[in-house]
């Protein structure tokens, strides 16, 4: 699985990082704490990627996830503690068509909580063949609006864990370079700009 792959790649000699990509919920729920400690390799990024899809219990059985909302926070709240510098991905779907205000204010008090610095929204689209494609749609003003206050939420939230660390020095590996400059990577993944000096891609600066 995946922990054990990632326990196996720490032997690996030379200096670089790695990032894994997304991780499913279910899956993550059953190996935790060995998956937490493979991470232990300061080669691996502390970014976690996990998307939740909804806050609400009933639109994740209704989704047939396979997870809770609180299997979510549990994984989110461990991270922290084993991670205190690390970044949290998910993603959220909006507009289910069994998602009521209340489902979404859940979502709201899920993000509140668990505070991503990293949050992919989308509006909910049925696709051909599924089950919720046969179901009533939500009207589409009702699902704009509440992407709206989701977005706004996400991105004060994301301020907020951004200036924490307003004024503290990091180790990063350049990883790209664009029009504004060059750009670099925390070991817990925060994109960091470091301007147009002449700097090398691949190579790690304080």
């Amino acid at each position: 699985d995946l922990a054990e792959l990632l326990a196996g790649l720490k032997e690996i000699e030379g200096e670089f990082r790695l990032r894994v990509g997304m991780m499913n919920p279910m899956g993550v729920k059953r190996m935790l704490e060995r998956l937490l400690s493979s991470y232990s390799d300061p080669r691996i990024y502390k970014f976690f990627h996990i998307p939740v899809q909804s806050g609400s219990n009933n639109v994740l059985r209704d989704m047939r996830r396979g997870y809770s909302a609180e299997d979510f926070e549990r994984i989110v709240s461990s991270i922290r503690n084993r991670y205190p510098l690390s970044t949290v991905a998910t993603d959220l779907m909006i507009g289910f068509p069994t998602e009521d205000e209340e489902d979404f204010e859940m979502t709201l008090s899920l993000v509140e909580k668990t505070k991503p610095e990293v949050v992919n929204i989308s509006k909910y689209g049925p696709r051909p063949g599924t089950p919720a494609s046969k179901m009533r749609q939500l009207p589409p003003e009702v699902v704009k609006r509440r992407s709206r206050i989701l977005s706004e939420l996400c991105m004060k939230l994301k301020l907020e864990r951004n200036l924490e660390l307003v004024g503290r020095e990091f180790r990063v590996l350049v990883t790209e370079k664009t029009r504004k400059g060059y750009q670099g990577r925390t070991d817990f993944y925060r994109p960091v700009a470091l301007g147009e000096d002449s700097l090398e891609l691949g190579a790690f600066y304080h």
